[in-house]
C-alpha cells in the first residue's frame, strides 16, 4: 500500500513537472522572441551609432583644424601685412594635405594666396559665396556647402572663411579650401548591416554625400534630401529631431533612418539600415535559444527526479551528517557556541576554552558571563548590548558585530562575533562564531603607518601624483597636483579631475576613452608612458604634461599611481630653438632661404640626383641695374623691389622649389629632376614674369628686368661648386650680351 501511494505521488509529480515545462516553453518562446528582436535591434542601432560617431569625429577634426588655421591666419596676416600672404599660404599647403587652397580676397575684388592656380582677368573675389557669407557674419567663422572645384584635380571642396576689417589697409576675407573627397569616399564606401549606407547632409538638407551618384555633387550643383524618393518624410524626421525613424527606402525597401547631428556648422550624418538586418537573424537565434532552453528543462527534470529519490532515503544519513557536523565544529579554529532563545549557552567547542586559557569546555560554560567586562568600549552595559544583538538575530536571522571579551585575569580580547539563527529539532536557536581580532588590530596599525609613509612620499614628490582605480576614480592626490592646476585642495582635485582635461586630446581622440585605454595598458603591462594635454578648471589655459602610470596593488585592489610632469618650460625651449633655426637659415628681408642654408640643402639634393642618375640644374639670377635703382630712389625702394622680385619668382615656380638669396640682388634657384629643356623654359618664364609689368611701389612705377645664367650637372661638372661656377659664368655672359636674357652654360 505504501509502495502504491508512493508510485501515485511520483506519477502526479512527473505529470505536473511536464505540464509546467510545456507552459514554460510557450511563455519563454514569446519572451525570447521579443527579447531577441530588441537585442538585435539595439545591436544594429548601436553599431550604426558607433560607425556614425567614427565618421563624425573625422569630419569634425578636419573642420576644427580648418577653423584654427583660418583664425590664426586672420590674426597673423592682419598684423604682418599682405607681403606675408603668399609664403605663409604656401607653407600651410606643404604642411596640411587636406588643404587645397589658402588665400585672401579683398573688398576691391583682388585676390592673394597660394600659387596653385591662376585667376582669370575678370575674376572678382567679392562675388564668391565664401566672401559674401563671411561678410554677412563679421568676426565669425563660416563654412560653405561643399562644391565641385573649378580647378582640375581638386575634386570636391568646402571653404572655411572669416572677415577681417583691415588687411593691408582694406577689409578682406581670409579663407582656406578643404578637400572633401576623402570624407565623401569614406562615407560612400562605408557599408552598414545588410547593405545599409550613410548620407552626409547640409543644414538645409543638401546632399553632400550619397552612395547613389545621381544625388552627389555634380556640375549642376547640389541635390536636396527632399528631392529624392521619400526624402520629404526623412527631412521631417531631421526637423523634428527624432533619432530613429522608419520609412520605405527606394533601394532597400523597409528601413530605419537614423540622424546624427555634427558639430560642423549644423551638418547631419544619416544612416539607412534595412529592417531585414533585424528580422532576418531573429528566427535563427530564436530556435537556437529555444532548443537550448528545452535541453536545460530536460536536464532539470532529470536532476529533479534524482533529488527526489535522494529524499526518500533512510533518516540514518541525516544522523550521520549531524555527527560529522559536530566533529567539524569541535575542531574548527574559531570559537563556536550554541544558545537557546533564553540566551543560555548550551554547547561550545574546544577552541572556546583555548581562547580564554580555560581548562575545559565545562569551565567556559560555567564562567561565560565572567568573560566579558561590565561595560563595552562604547560605554554600554555588556548585558544590555548582548541581549539587544541576540534579539536582533532572532528577528533578522543574522548579525555581525565587534565585542570586547576578557580573560579571567581581566586581560582584554577584542573579537568579531557572528550570530546565525538556526532551526534545531523544531526550535529556534543561535550559533555564535567568535574570531580573535588581536592580530588584525596589529595589522591595521601597521597598515596605518604604511599609509602615512605613502602619503608623505607622494606629498614630497616634485611631480604631480595621484592614485587611480580601474574605474578612473581618483583616490588620492599630492600637494604638487593641487599646485599645478591651481585648485583649492586635494578634494577639489579629486572631485573635478575629469574637468582638468579638454574633451578631446590633440590627436582628436576623446580624453575619457584615451585615458581608459592607457589605464588598461598599465594594468596589463605594469606601466604606461605618454604625453597628455591637461587644462585649468576655467579651460582658459592648457597644460601639456608627460604622464607615467605605475601599477600597484593596495588593499587587494588594482590601482595605478600617476606621475605628471609639466612640459610647458620644455616646449617653450624647443619652440625657441626652432625659431632660432628659422632665423638662422632665412633671409630677413626677402623671406627666402639664405646662402648658408642653400649650400647645405643644394648639396644634399645633388647627391640624391647623382645616386639616382637624375638631372640637376641651377639658375643664377641678377637684377639688372639694381645699383641704379638704389641710387635713384633710395635703399627702401630697392628693398621693396627685391621683395616683389621674390614674389614673382615664387609665382613662376612649384611651391616646394628651393630659392635662396645668394648675395645682394643675386638669387639662386635649384631644379632637381627637371630636364634641360624644361629648365630653360622655366628660366624664360621667370624672366618674362619680371619684365611683364611694372613694379608699383607707392606712387612710383619702376620697370625691372633680370639676367639669368643656367647650368646643369654633366659628366664634366658633378660638384656643387662646379655647377654654381658654370651658372655664374652663364650669368656673366647674359649681362655682357645686353642683360634681360637667359644664357645656358655649355647647353650644346
Amino acid at each position: 500500500m505504501r509502495y502504491k501511494t508512493r508510485l501515485n505521488f511520483m506519477l502526479k509529480l512527473v505529470l505536473s513537472i511536464i505540464a509546467l515545462s510545456i507552459l514554460g516553453l510557450i511563455v519563454t518562446f514569446f519572451i525570447v522572441n521579443t527579447t531577441v528582436r530588441d537585442i538585435i535591434h539595439d545591436n544594429v542601432i548601436g553599431v550604426a551609432h558607433k560607425d556614425a560617431r567614427y565618421i563624425s569625429r573625422e569630419i569634425d577634426a578636419w573642420f576644427d583644424a580648418g577653423n584654427h588655421i583660418v583664425s590664426n591666419l586672420a590674426r597673423i596676416w592682419s598684423a604682418l601685412g599682405v607681403d606675408y600672404i603668399k609664403p605663409i599660404a604656401d607653407s600651410l599647403l606643404d604642411e596640411y594635405d587636406f588643404l587645397r587652397e589658402v588665400y585672401a580676397g579683398f573688398a576691391d575684388g583682388s585676390f592673394l594666396g597660394s600659387g596653385n592656380w591662376v585667376l582669370d582677368g575678370d575674376w572678382d573675389s567679392t562675388t564668391r559665396p565664401w566672401y559674401k557669407d563671411a561678410l554677412a557674419s563679421p568676426g565669425q567663422l563660416i563654412t560653405t556647402i561643399p562644391y565641385r572645384s573649378p580647378i582640375e584635380n581638386f575634386g570636391t571642396v568646402t571653404t572655411v572663411a572669416k572677415w577681417v576689417p583691415d588687411l593691408g589697409g582694406m577689409e578682406a576675407v581670409v579663407a582656406v579650401s578643404i578637400t572633401m573627397d576623402y570624407i565623401i569616399d569614406m562615407i560612400n564606401q562605408y557599408r552598414l548591416a545588410a547593405g545599409g549606407y550613410l548620407i552626409l547632409l547640409g543644414p538645409r538638407g543638401e546632399i553632400i554625400s550619397h552612395p547613389n551618384i545621381e544625388y552627389t555633387i555634380g556640375p549642376e550643383g547640389l541635390t536636396y534630401l527632399s528631392d529624392i524618393p521619400n526624402g520629404e518624410l526623412l527631412m521631417n524626421n531631421i526637423i523634428s529631431g527624432e533619432g530613429v525613424g522608419e520609412f520605405g527606402d527606394h533601394m532597400l525597401g523597409p528601413s530605419y533612418f537614423m540622424t546624427f547631428p555634427l558639430e560642423a556648422q549644423g551638418w547631419t550624418l544619416a544612416a539607412v539600415v534595412p529592417t531585414s538586418a533585424i528580422t532576418g537573424p531573429v528566427s535563427q537565434y530564436l530556435w537556437v535559444i529555444m532548443l537550448t532552453f528545452a535541453t536545460v528543462v530536460v536536464a532539470l527534470f532529470i536532476l529533479t527526479m534524482f533529488f527526489i529519490s535522494l529524499l526518500t532515503k533512510d533518516m540514518e544519513e541525516s544522523r550521520v551528517t549531524e555527527e560529522k557536523l559536530r566533529i567539524i565544529i569541535d575542531n574548527m579554529p574559531l570559537v563556536s557556541n550554541f544558545r537557546d532563545k533564553n540566551f543560555n549557552i548550551l554547547e561550545c567547542n574546544e577552541a572556546a576554552a583555548k581562547l580564554f586559557d580555560l581548562s575545559s569546555k565545562e569551565e567556559y560554560l560555567d564562567r561565560f558571563f565572567d568573560l566579558s567586562p561590565e561595560f563595552q568600549p562604547d560605554g554600554r552595559l555588556s548585558s544590555e548590548k548582548a541581549q539587544e544583538q541576540i534579539s536582533e538575530t532572532f528577528k533578522t536571522g543574522y548579525t555581525r558585530f565587534e565585542w570586547m571579551h576578557q580573560k579571567l585575569d581581566g586581560s582584554p580580547i577584542p573579537v568579531e562575533v557572528t550570530l546565525t539563527r538556526v532551526d534545531w529539532r523544531g526550535e529556534e536557536n543561535l550559533i555564535a562564531f567568535v574570531r580573535d581580532l588581536r592580530d588584525f588590530y596589529k595589522y591595521k596599525e601597521t597598515e596605518r603607518i604604511a599609509r602615512q609613509r605613502l602619503k608623505a612620499m607622494l606629498d614630497s614628490s616634485p611631480l604631480a601624483c595621484s592614485i587611480i582605480d580601474e574605474e578612473l576614480n581618483i583616490l588620492e592626490a599630492n600637494h604638487e597636483a593641487v599646485a599645478l592646476f591651481g585648485v583649492t585642495d586635494g578634494q577639489e582635485y579629486i572631485d573635478k579631475f575629469m574637468e582638468l582635461s579638454p574633451k578631446y586630446q590633440p590627436d582628436g581622440r576623446l580624453s575619457s576613452e584615451k585615458m581608459l585605454e592607457k589605464l588598461k595598458s598599465c594594468f596589463e603591462t605594469g606601466n604606461a608612458h605618454f604625453e597628455w594635454m591637461h587644462q585649468t578648471l576655467d579651460s582658459k589655459r592648457q597644460i601639456p604634461c608627460e604622464v607615467n602610470l605605475k601599477y600597484v596593488i593596495l588593499d587587494g585592489k588594482n590601482l595605478a599611481i600617476a606621475f605628471a610632469r609639466d612640459l610647458r618650460e620644455i616646449n617653450n625651449a624647443v619652440s625657441m630653438v626652432k625659431q632660432l633655426e628659422k632665423v638662422a637659415f632665412t633671409d630677413a628681408l626677402t623671406g627666402t632661404r639664405n646662402r648658408r642654408y642653400f649650400m647645405d640643402a643644394a648639396e644634399k639634393e645633388l647627391g640624391a640626383c647623382i645616386e639616382k642618375s637624375l638631372p640637376y640644374s641651377l639658375i643664377m639670377i641678377d637684377i639688372d641695374y639694381f645699383k641704379k635703382i638704389n641710387d635713384t630712389y633710395g635703399h627702401p625702394v630697392g628693398d621693396e623691389v627685391l621683395k616683389i622680385v621674390v614674389a614673382r619668382l615664387y609665382n613662376s615656380l612649384k611651391r616646394d622649389t628651393l630659392v635662396a638669396r645668394y648675395g645682394g640682388e643675386e638669387f639662386v634657384v635649384v631644379l632637381p629632376e627637371v630636364s634641360h629643356e624644361n629648365v630653360f623654359k622655366t628660366a624664360q618664364r621667370i624672366r618674362n614674369s619680371i619684365e611683364a609689368s611694372a613694379f608699383m611701389i607707392g606712387y612710383l612705377e619702376i620697370r625691372v628686368t633680370i639676367s639669368l645664367g643656367v647650368a646643369s650637372k654633366t659628366a664634366q661638372s658633378t660638384t656643387l661648386s662646379e655647377i654654381i661656377n658654370n651658372a655664374d659664368n652663364a650669368l656673366y655672359q647674359a649681362k655682357e650680351a645686353g642683360r634681360n636674357m637667359v644664357v645656358y652654360y655649355d647647353r650644346n
